[in-house]
Order: structure tokens, then sequence, then C-alpha cells
């Protein structure tokens, strides 16, 4: 997201100007998009106001252009009073969010920043914060070898990302922000399958990367970690279907082979040989989708 300060430029975070109001408030993302205030759920309105509030809290302290979200609510062709509904939208989420917030007095939650709105909320107080924490800390042991630890915490990550997120917001279910978040999920599968194999803990985390990899059907990456916690565990025919799974998907639906790194695989499958080294990972901010790097078949 676009981020503006004073002389035309976003900071990465507001300050908050009223704390405690920000203490107040518990966000929930994944599942369904919710919010409580001092215990208590919040009416966030109707989908389009619901719609307005994961965006802001989704880039929690950063704020999001009016722009933004007026291509996630009507991408095609925005109604002419659409600023006009996106304000009202705000307005009722400032009411509900600090309810006795005095008349004229500026919201300290939803606040108005050069052409956006921002959220200034504590974002451990938001479940998509607290995976995001727990996945940076886990990037940072992976970068100190600490194999344990990227475990646990990553363990622990996707113990918090328990149900799809976005999922009661079908306005953005094609949004460019849908398949980040995706991304961000699949790369923590990745880097947990990593240090599962490192730990000797491929049965626990087969079910984990297996349902990732049903949501993600032609992640070839998942799939290839997929494939080798089968071979730890010497469920060879299992890794053979998963390749065959995928390699049928991407011929049919984009028109491509398989890459490198499942061909490579796959010998060793037909070999009926096992991995016996680490294999290599890129790090998550550097992972991309491979179908953009590689040429379909004529």
């Amino acid at each position: 997201m676009t981020r503006v300060d004073a002389v035309g430029r976003f900071p990465d975070e507001l300050p908050d100007p009223h704390p405690r109001e920000a203490k107040r408030l518990t966000i929930e993302l994944f599942g369904r998009t919710a919010a409580w205030r001092n215990g208590a759920e919040v009416a966030l309105g109707p989908t389009g106001q619901r719609t307005i509030f994961a965006m802001l809290a989704i880039n929690v302290g950063r704020p999001v252009l009016r722009r933004e979200l007026l291509d996630s609510l009507w991408p095609d062709s925005p109604p002419r009073e659409a600023i006009n509904i996106i304000q009202t939208y705000v307005k009722r989420l400032r009411r509900s969010l600090e309810p006795e917030r005095p008349p004229r007095v500026s919201s300290g939650l939803l606040r108005r920043v050069s052409d956006g709105y921002a959220l200034c909320a504590d974002a451990e107080a938001i479940d998509l914060g607290r995976f995001r924490s727990k996945a940076d800390l886990a990037r940072s042991a992976r970068r100190h070898g600490d194999d344990h630890r990227v475990w646990l915490l990553l363990d622990e990550a996707l113990r918090i990302w328990h149900a799809p997120i976005l999922a009661d917001l079908p306005e953005l279910a094609g949004h460019p922000l849908a398949r980040v978040l995706e991304d961000e999920r699949a790369n923590a599968v990745c880097w947990y399958a990593e240090a599962a194999l490192s730990q000797g803990n491929a049965d626990e985390a087969l079910v984990v990367v297996g349902q990732a990899a049903a949501v993600s059907p032609l992640d070839e990456s998942l799939h290839a970690w997929l494939i080798r916690l089968y071979m730890a565990v010497g469920r060879r025919a299992e890794g053979l279907a998963t390749y065959h799974r995928i390699r049928q998907r991407l011929a049919r639906e984009l028109r491509l082979d398989p890459n490198p790194e499942l061909e490579e695989l796959h010998r060793m499958l037909k070999r009926r040989r096992t991995a016996g080294r680490r294999p290599t990972f890129q790090s998550l901010s550097s992972r991309r989708p491979v179908q953009l790097h590689r040429r379909g078949r004529s």
C-alpha cells in the first residue's frame, strides 16, 4: 500500500493519539471479520462496510487510499456516489469503534490520512498481526539456523491461522490482497515443512502441509514439500500420487510442465530413493509463483 506523510509520503506506522481506545479493541480476520471492544462485539455493518474495515485491519497502522477502497468495492465501475458511500461507511465504523467519543473530537482509531484512512490499533490485537509476528520471529530463527525454534514458532503461527481469511467478504475474493495473504500462509507452511524434516517431525507436518496443498492445487512449492514429507516417512505411493495430481492440473489449467524441482523429486521417487540431503528453500520475501518465470507448453 502507498504511504504518505506530511510532506507527501506515508510513514510505516502512524502514532495513535488515543492509545487507551486502541488497547480496548481486538480483531479477528480468520473465519469471519469481527471486532470486540472491551469484550463486547462491535457491529461492523453490511458487507461493504466490513470490507473496508478488513482492508484497514490487514494494513493496520498504515493508510489505505480511497482509490484502493473504491477498487476493492467496485472493481469494474464504481457508482457516482461511491466516495460518499465510503465516507458514510467510515463514519459508521467510527461510531461503532468509539461510541464514547465526543462530537467534533477526531477519531483516535480510524484516522483520515491524506487521501485515505488508517486503523491505528495494536497489531497484536489482530489475529493476522499475531500470525505475522510469529512468522517474523521464525524468519530470524531460520537465519540463525535454529530449526527447532522455527518449528515451534510456525506451529503456533499456523494454529492462529485456523480458518480462511476474507471468507465472508466476497468483494475481496479476487483482490490482489487476497493472493498476497494466501502467499503469506503458503510460505509459512513451506518453512514449517522444512523445519519438520530437519527435526524428524515429518509425520506431524503431513496433515498441515497436505491441507495447504489441497487449498492451493497449483502451488508447486507446497506440493514439493508434501512429496518430501511423504518420502521421509516411506509413503512413496502417496508421493507419486501427489506428483501426478499437480502435473495433470498444471497441464490442464496452465499448459505447463512441472518445474525442475518437482521433476527431480519424481525421478527420486521412481528410483525408490528418499532425500538424503536437506533441501533448500527460498526466503519468504523472495518466493514467487513458478509459472511467472517459466514458459508454457507450445
